[in-house]
């Protein structure tokens, strides 16, 4: 969290006592409004640098891509220091002189870490790249996999950068590149790699940068969700560039606001699903999305998900996405809300990097 909200909490818990908040007149009202404009912002700028991350690594491979020119030949020399770690079958038009790969499941792995056999493990500081498919090797794929090579410095320092989650992207012909190391038995988890949620993340109309919806990570990273930018050269798709945000990563930053009494924090879609529960410890784990809504207005949406397990809260946001739908145009919405004999005041500003709503229940 950045200081100046730190500071901002310190100061609002401070000067206001919290018993005051159910029954506050118009100036505490406004700090709390202030407070979660501030949060939002903080969280906006969290996602930003994700998102931009993200865009980063897929110009660079575009850039990198188009720099080799045309597909490398089966002569083609790689990059010095590539080996393979053997498993079973090894397939030697890929090995030629420069780099070799593994072959077991219809899953090829390409070491690039020119380090001894066990020497790496789940998370190494260590770039692996993967081909989901064994067909024989093409130059198309040659050349995918010697962009990748020459992009490694990029996915280090973007990962140093934010510490959390995978750096990774994955090209049209479900070659997959993973930072830091995945190894064999974890990666045969993303089969058909384009069809994943981070994959399909993208958004391909618009060839623009996409959001997913929260999803458990397939090779064990948690509830997690990503940001992912459709690569395009000379119109055609050559993959999609992504980076996650852990659900326990956004909750270890925004911690502070657990200190005090300030209400309810969540994050949801403009259509009810849990993103974050800013008040959680830790994420828990999901088999479908949740949302804050009844199983009727699943159903009668259209939605494949499950509610949350807490009835009055799935009212408390229905209400607020009618509200929502009501006053489309605008960022921020406050108003109070009664209902079973209780009050409530519901401050809600819309993330702009996401489209999603962070929400305070008072």
């Amino acid at each position: 969290m950045k200081t100046s909200l730190r500071l901002f909490i310190t100061l609002f818990a401070g000067v206001l006592p919290v018993a005051t908040f159910a029954n506050s007149g118009t100036q505490v009202e406004y700090l709390q409004q202030t407070f979660v404009s501030e949060l939002a912002n903080n969280i906006d700028a969290k996602f930003d640098q994700v998102a931009n991350s993200a865009t980063s690594l897929g110009r660079t491979y575009i850039k990198s891509y188009q720099t080799l020119g045309g597909s490398l030949g089966s002569g083609s020399s790689l990059y010095v220091g590539q080996y393979v770690k053997h498993h079973s079958n090894q397939d030697s038009s890929l090995s030629h002189g420069a780099f070799s790969q593994q072959l077991r499941q219809g899953l090829r792995q390409i070491d690039f870490s020119n380090t001894p056999k066990g020497s790496v493990s789940y998370r190494s500081p260590v770039l692996s790249s993967y081909i989901y498919s064994d067909d024989s090797i093409t130059p198309l794929l040659r050349k995918q996999v010697s962009t990748i090579a020459k992009m490694q410095p990029a996915f280090s320092a973007l990962y140093t950068t934010l510490n959390d989650g995978w750096v990774y992207l994955t090209t049209s012909d479900n070659v997959m590149a993973i930072y830091p190391y995945v190894p064999f038995d974890e990666a045969l988890a993303n089969k058909n790699p384009t069809q994943t949620p981070f994959y399909q993340a993208a958004n391909f109309k618009d060839r623009k940068l996409g959001w997913s919806d929260p999803y458990m990570d397939l090779v064990g990273g948690g509830l997690m969700v990503t940001a992912s930018y459709p690569m395009y050269s000379k119109g055609h798709l050559l993959g999609v560039a992504s980076v996650d945000v852990t659900i326990n990563h956004l909750l270890r930053t925004f911690k502070d606001i657990r200190s005090f009494d300030l209400g309810r924090f969540l994050i949801v879609s403009d259509k009810g699903m849990k993103i974050a529960d800013l008040g959680s410890h830790i994420a828990e784990s999901i088999n479908k999305p949740i949302y804050y809504r009844s199983a009727k207005a699943l159903f009668n949406a259209n939605l494949d998900g499950q509610p949350s397990s807490e009835p009055s809260m799935n009212s408390t946001i229905e209400s607020l996405l009618s509200y929502v739908r009501e006053n489309p145009q605008q960022r921020e919405w406050h108003f109070t809300l009664s209902k079973d004999q209780q009050r409530h005041t519901l401050n809600a500003v819309k993330l702009t990097s996401t489209g999603w709503i962070l929400v305070n229940i008072i």
